[in-house]
């Protein structure tokens, strides 16, 4: 198994295929997404070389660049067709990856966005000699995780995070089609209302500067997972960015009723400021606070942010709009008031304010 990188795939046949591509734009840097593919929709020598428990990711793999990719397909006669091209949503990490009986399990931290092509002001696809098939074989399968050559499309650093999301959106994001359309005896044909946001970063003031922090990785065998380590009574503020496609107000998903909201466990948190803001214009900029409670030892819990609309969504038409919009989850512990928070890279390296370790700029 030669390394390269690994092609994670995440189609249109069902919505929560789609709210995946949507979570991977929104997540922060270093926290952990998964994927899980059943074997017959594998890369048969990716499938043979996952060990078949965790904690034993190969070499070959540790590591592993990924791309994140969407594809729209249609169903016609029980059978899924491609219907458009590879869109890169993502890159990421390979952290672990292993194989449960009769599924493969991708975990991985994401990282870069996603450089467009032309100039930044095309659609970057995945070319088309680049095919995606389990094997070789005339009548392969096509296969949803799949390990090719490198193609070195992450937008570098010094282009900036929400330039490049802001990139997807506007170029790559119209490309395709975002919709589950199924032909036949049961047909449905549903076009999403995308929700487009990013959760920037977790800040916390410090001597009149802000101070980013970064997520700090927990390898645990089989569900490793990504963590801000919080102290009580420390006012904390997620950094969240919306970019709509939609110029006028009434095509906003939601069509006015949308909000975004930060949701957490009463025993551990409690809001210190606005907790929630409402999609009223199709792009923004907001800081969302929250402090931790105080405790006497270690707790764990998780922040959510979470997409909120008035509109009913139809379940009896053929074809109907659906507002949708990852919900994104970030994994928190609180340690008591004689532990400090992780610092982001920069600071540790006395970089810049809220650059996480990155070439330039402060928080985004």
């Amino acid at each position: 198994m030669s390394r390269s990188c690994l092609y994670l795939v995440s189609s249109s046949a069902n919505r929560e295929y789609v709210v995946d591509c949507l979570e991977a734009l929104a997540l922060p840097r270093g926290l952990v997404q998964h994927f899980r593919y059943r074997r017959p929709y594998v890369d048969e020598a990716l499938w043979n070389g996952l060990p078949d428990e965790p904690g034993r990711t190969p070499d070959e793999l540790a590591d592993c660049p990924v791309v994140v990719l969407y594809l729209f397909q249609e169903q016609s006669s029980g059978a899924w067709r491609t219907s458009s091209p590879y869109l890169p949503v993502r890159c990421g990490r390979l952290v672990e990856a292993f194989r449960d009986g009769k599924v493969a399990h991708f975990y991985f931290t994401v990282t870069d966005y996603i450089m467009q092509a032309a100039d930044r002001r095309e659609a970057r696809l995945i070319p088309g000699d680049t095919k995606f098939k389990t094997s070789s074989a005339p009548d392969a399968r096509d296969s949803y995780a799949h390990l090719d050559r490198d193609l070195e499309i992450a937008a570098p650093p010094s282009y900036g995070d929400t330039l490049a999301f802001q990139d997807f959106v506007d170029f790559a994001s119209k490309a395709t089609q975002w919709r589950t359309r199924s032909l036949g005896s049961a047909p449905l044909d549903v076009t999403y209302a995308l929700m487009f946001f990013r959760v920037a970063s977790v800040l916390y003031e410090q001597g009149g500067r802000w101070t980013e922090l970064e997520p700090r990785l927990r390898r645990l065998p089989g569900h490793p997972v990504a963590e801000y380590e919080l102290r009580p009574l420390q006012t904390y503020y997620v950094k969240i960015i919306t970019y709509l496609f939609f110029p006028l107000p009434a095509q906003f998903p939601g069509q006015g009723t949308a909000t975004l909201n930060l949701g957490f466990d009463q025993r551990i948190f409690q809001s210190s400021g606005r907790a929630s803001f409402p999609i009223s214009s199709s792009y923004d900029l907001e800081h969302l606070a929250f402090q931790p409670l105080s405790v006497t030892d270690e707790r764990r819990a998780v922040l959510r942010i979470e997409c909120r609309h008035g509109t009913p969504t139809d379940r009896e038409n053929f074809v109907r709009r659906e507002v949708l919009a990852a919900e994104v989850l970030l994994p928190a512990v609180v340690r008591p008031e004689d532990d400090r928070p992780r610092p982001s890279m920069a600071q540790r390296r006395g970089g810049r304010e809220g650059s996480a370790g990155r070439a330039s700029g402060g928080p985004r």
